[in-house]
């Protein structure tokens, strides 16, 4: 059974790789826009299998985020192509509202993931997220912060998270404190009077 469940998942993925080369990626970068669920559906499955040529179709892509069903394939599609996708992500999430949640979340976890080729383009807006102090977000936002490593604003924001009241967002700024490591060494004062008080 498990070498007849191999052939077919072989058969499918060679089956999307030849749709994703024999699709223009114009054509593909349109049905990201469909009204279709499963047209863009199968647009996603073909950028993926297109590699670092999809770069272009990030416009379109990043929105996408915000879709559910879509939001983990096209995570892994952003941060698969690395720092391009980091500057509209940032863009994105600068203009996001609170009715945008479930992005903010996915798109941070982006960042982070791609890592210090995110620092220069989304470090701004995610120290201003964990300036905010919004519940989840700013504690995501942190969390990134560690993984991007050092940028102007964010030893001094993730000092200030640490003094505020939710828990789980001061864990994880004090978690990214620890990730920049020696770097945040102006956060030590703040963090020995957090154990005293």
């Amino acid at each position: 059974m498990a070498r007849r469940s191999g052939w077919i998942l072989a058969v499918l993925v060679a089956g999307t790789v030849a749709f994703a080369q024999e699709t223009d990626l114009g054509e593909l970068r349109r049905e990201l826009g469909s009204t279709d669920p499963a047209m863009r559906k199968k647009a996603v499955e073909a950028l993926a299998a297109l590699g670092a040529a999809a770069a272009p179709a990030i416009p379109e892509l990043v929105p996408l985020l915000d879709e559910w069903d879509l939001s983990e394939p096209v995570r892994k599609i952003l941060v698969a192509l690395g720092a391009p996708a980091a500057a509209p992500l940032a863009e994105r999430l600068r203009t996001a509202t609170d009715d945008d949640a479930g992005f903010r979340v996915d798109a941070i976890q982006a960042l982070a993931e791609i890592g210090p080729a995110a620092a220069e383009s989304a470090g701004p807006v995610l120290v201003e997220l964990v300036r905010r102090r919004m519940p989840d977000v700013s504690g995501r936002a942190a969390e990134a912060l560690g993984a991007i490593g050092p940028v102007e604003g964010a030893v001094e924001a993730l000092v200030s998270l640490t003094g505020g009241d939710e828990l789980w967002g001061r864990n994880k700024a004090i978690g990214a404190l620890g990730a920049l490591g020696p770097r945040a060494a102006a956060a030590v004062p703040a963090l020995i009077a957090l154990t005293e008080a």
